[in-house]
């Protein structure tokens, strides 16, 4: 999400503090009309112009959307067949086809349909779309590792056997927890995000190939070591 600059950010308090203050002089009219400034300065901010010259598919599929949206010129210029705009919409229309599936739906962006998605033999763009956008449901709780976590799920990424078997006692520990699992039935943010991350990367397997990661085998050896006291389990 893009950074909010000072001007913008002391015009956006400026609207809020105009429709609190419509608010309660009884002003429904001037509230409507500030709170609307509100929100545009918002989208503004976090939603900008998408450049003119895009450099990827996201890029790309941004500025489509963006001139369907708002330019009935560029429309127009499309549907008359103008070479120049015709040649520019192919050339996008491609970074679009050739770009990485996964980062486009981690983008928000819903990739382009494949025979695999018609035939149901993977997740098709909407459903990993709706992944990546439920993790961000989580807001702050989410971060760059689940998302990680998540992109690698969707590639059929495999795990060395430290980070398999840490997954697999954390998961064991948390769903035997009465305490987490009233939690998880309350759809707890925090709650799911650790069941779905754990539950991810034992669904994903392991590959003994990979060298152990020593963070993880560090993690790992200290749970076990917390549950078996004296050759016996604590």
């Amino acid at each position: 999400m893009a950074e909010m600059d000072t001007a913008t950010q002391t015009a956006l308090d400026a609207a809020i503090a105009n429709a609190n203050r419509c608010e309660q002089a009884g002003d429904h009219a001037g509230r409507a009309a500030a709170a609307t400034a509100a929100l545009r300065l918002k989208e503004a901010a976090y939603r900008p112009v998408p450049s003119a010259t895009p450099r990827n598919g996201a890029e790309a599929s941004a500025l489509l959307d963006h001139l369907n949206k708002t330019s009935p010129e560029w429309r127009r210029d499309v549907l008359a067949g103008k070479s120049d705009v015709v040649n520019a919409l192919h050339a996008w229309n491609k970074m679009i086809s050739d770009a990485d599936p996964v980062e486009l739906a981690a983008q928000g962006i819903r990739p382009p349909q494949t025979s695999a998605d018609q035939t149901g033999a993977v997740a098709g763009g909407p459903e990993m779309v709706a992944a990546f956008n439920h993790f961000g449901d989580i807001g702050e709780l989410a971060t760059e590792q689940d998302m990680n976590v998540l992109q690698g799920f969707m590639r059929d990424q495999k795990y060395d056997v430290a980070e398999f078997e840490l997954a697999k006692q954390v998961h064991r520990e948390l769903t035997n927890d009465p305490d987490f699992l009233k939690k998880l039935a309350a759809k707890d943010p925090f709650t799911q995000k650790m069941f779905l991350r754990t539950s991810m990367v034992i669904a994903a397997g392991a590959d003994n190939s990979l060298s152990r990661n020593e963070k993880a085998e560090r993690l790992l050896q200290e749970r076990w070591g917390a549950h078996y006291q004296g050759g016996r389990i604590a």
